[in-house]
């Protein structure tokens, strides 16, 4: 995957109802399913690199299972919570970073 799309994603995903941080004003973030998260980032439907990379970021913790959520008239379905501290510590690999930093600044006023 181009290091532009998944910082695109990785930005969306950080600025999402469901990433818990620290220092953010969020106290409680919500689960959400792999679905949801595809519509978060602007992925198109069962998207293969979409997939990789979140199977990649389960792994390395960044997505945490949370418990069961149920969707519209689906049954339910796993529900993730984004951890913030490791997104960051992940973006922070983008050799793209340096450059756009300011977008995963949690301290700025806009």
């Amino acid at each position: 995957m181009k290091p532009e799309k998944e910082l695109k994603w990785l930005s969306k995903l950080y600025s999402s109802k469901s990433c818990s941080y620290p220092l953010k004003l969020k106290l409680n973030p919500i689960a959400l399913c792999k679905k949801d998260f595809e519509r978060i980032v602007d992925s198109s439907e069962n998207n293969a690199d979409f997939s990789i990379w979140f199977n990649k970021l389960i792994e390395l913790d960044v997505f945490i299972y949370s418990n069961k959520v149920k969707k519209g008239f689906i049954k339910e379905t796993d529900g993730y919570i984004v951890n913030g501290s490791n997104l960051i510590k992940y973006v922070k690999s983008n050799k793209l970073y340096n450059e756009f930093w300011k977008l995963f600044n949690f301290d700025r006023v806009i």
